[in-house]
Order: C-alpha cells, then sequence, then structure tokens
C-alpha cells in the first residue's frame, strides 16, 4: 500500500502548494508516470494500469503546450527534462520547432506577433549565449545559496538577474514571456486558504465589516503567518512551550495545573506572536 500511495501523496503536496507552477505540475506527471512504469510496481498490474491510465486522461484535457513551454523557460530544466535517452532529444525540441511553440504561446498571451528579437533571446537562453552568457554560472549561484538557506529555487529570482534593477519597462519581450509563464498559478489552493481566512475574521460579531477592511485584514494576517513561518516561528514556540514545562529538579517552578503556572505560559504565548 505504502509503495503505490506514496507517490501520490508526495505529487498531492506539490500540486496542492500555496503556489504551484506550470512546470512542476509536468514535472510531477512525468514523475508519477516513471514510478508507476518501474518493474517494482509489477505486483498489481490493474492498479498500476489504472493509475497510468488516469494520468494520460488528465495529460490529455490539459493545455499541454502551455506545460511544456514552462519547463523549457525555466533556468533551472530548459529542454533536459525531455531528454529521451542518453543525449537524444525529441524532434520537436529543435530550434524550428520551439519557436514555433513560442511563436503561438507569444501571439495568445500578448495578441500581438513575437518581434524579431524575440527570437534572439530565445536561442541565446537555451544556448547560454549574449545576453545569457552567464546563465550557467547564475543557476549554479542560485543552487548553492538556496542549499544553504534550505530554501526552494525560484527561477523567477534566477531571471531577475538579467534585468536591470527596478527598470522593468525595460525588459526584453522573452523576459516578459518567461516571466508569465512562470507565474501562472496552476491550482486554487492560495484563493481557498484565503477564504479560510475571510471565514476567521467575518464572523456574527463582524458580520458588518466592509469588503475593503476585510480584504486588508486577510492581507496583513497572510503576510504575518508567511514571516512567522519564514523565521522559524513554529518551532521557536515550540522550544518555547518546552522551556516553561515545570520540571522536578526546579522546586521554584509552580506546579503544572496551578494559576501562575498558565498565566505565565499565556504571557510567553502573547508575547512569541507579538514579536
Amino acid at each position: 500500500i505504502t509503495r503505490y500511495l506514496e507517490p501520490l501523496a508526495i505529487a498531492a503536496n506539490i500540486t496542492q502548494a500555496s503556489f504551484c507552477r506550470l512546470d512542476q505540475v509536468l514535472l510531477t506527471f512525468g514523475f508519477l508516470v516513471m514510478r508507476y512504469k518501474d518493474e517494482k510496481m509489477n505486483q498489481d498490474e490493474i492498479g498500476r494500469s489504472a493509475i497510468i491510465k488516469s494520468l494520460e486522461t488528465r495529460w490529455s484535457k490539459c493545455d499541454q503546450e502551455v506545460f511544456v513551454a514552462a519547463v523549457i523557460v525555466n533556468p533551472f530544466y530548459q529542454t533536459l527534462p525531455f531528454n529521451v535517452n542518453d543525449g537524444e532529444f525529441s524532434l520537436w525540441l529543435t530550434r524550428a520547432e520551439l519557436r514555433a511553440l513560442f511563436s503561438r504561446l507569444f501571439r495568445r498571451f500578448f495578441q500581438r506577433e513575437p518581434p524579431p528579437e524575440f527570437f534572439t533571446d530565445m536561442v541565446d537562453f537555451l544556448s547560454a549565449t549574449g545576453k545569457f552568457r552567464r546563465l550557467r554560472e547564475q543557476v549554479t549561484f542560485d543552487l548553492e545559496q538556496a542549499s544553504q538557506r534550505r530554501e526552494q529555487v525560484d527561477p523567477l529570482d534566477t531571471l531577475s538577474s538579467f534585468s536591470i534593477p527596478g527598470r522593468p519597462d525595460l525588459d526584453s519581450p522573452f523576459m516578459l514571456f518567461a516571466r508569465r509563464l512562470l507565474s501562472v498559478s496552476a491550482n486554487s489552493a492560495s484563493c481557498e486558504r484565503l477564504f479560510s481566512v475571510f471565514g476567521t475574521i467575518l464572523t456574527k460579531l463582524r458580520n458588518r465589516t466592509g469588503n475593503t477592511t476585510l480584504t486588508n485584514l486577510s492581507e496583513i494576517k497572510m503576510h504575518i503567518r508567511d514571516e512567522h513561518n519564514a523565521k522559524g516561528g513554529k518551532s521557536r514556540l515550540k522550544r518555547q512551550f518546552q522551556a516553561q514545562a515545570p520540571s522536578a529538579a526546579d522546586p521554584n517552578l509552580p506546579p503544572a495545573g496551578s494559576a501562575t503556572s498558565r498565566v505565565d505560559a499565556n504571557n510567553q504565548l502573547e508575547s512569541t506572536i507579538n514579536s
């Protein structure tokens, strides 16, 4: 059971995150297909075939070109995930096919024809030349920094390294195209979480709260929660609770059920939240 359900649980955690990019969805689909086509999964051929068929059905209903392009414009992947065998690539990964793919999507996104410099930047990006001659070095640097901070890499930050700071109006058409693809959220998890926050604010006692006030309070609450989690607030709060636990070795501490210990714990919790 674990062998068959664990990949699905991993995929659910990725695709239902607060922000899930299009390239992450496609790579997760590929991960599931490869995992369930593994020979170790042949103990239940019926279940494995049903899962693979379900994945193929869902993929056939997707806007496949958008997902594929999102992987290619990711500087950490580009065309490597579509490697058929060692050093072999599909025919649709040629420069002509990619130019046609990006042209169709550019017209869909911006309702105009891509300029000539768009294709020049596309070639430079894929070959790490021209404007993107430092791409390999930047990717390596961002990977090392993310590893030290124990965070996930952000392809948008890597692409921003090739833009002039504070001048987004000077970005090339290819940069705008790549940012558009990598900024699309593939799920509605963030909206659902926002509605949950609305429910905790708009109660029976606050049923006359206006839309503007409700939106502002929700944004502040979510921002504080994100900042608290980013700074390791949960682990710090857990350590504080452990520090408040009475110890038999220290007779000066009040018993666990006393009013003094509860007041001290509440004060410690309030000071932790306020900080």
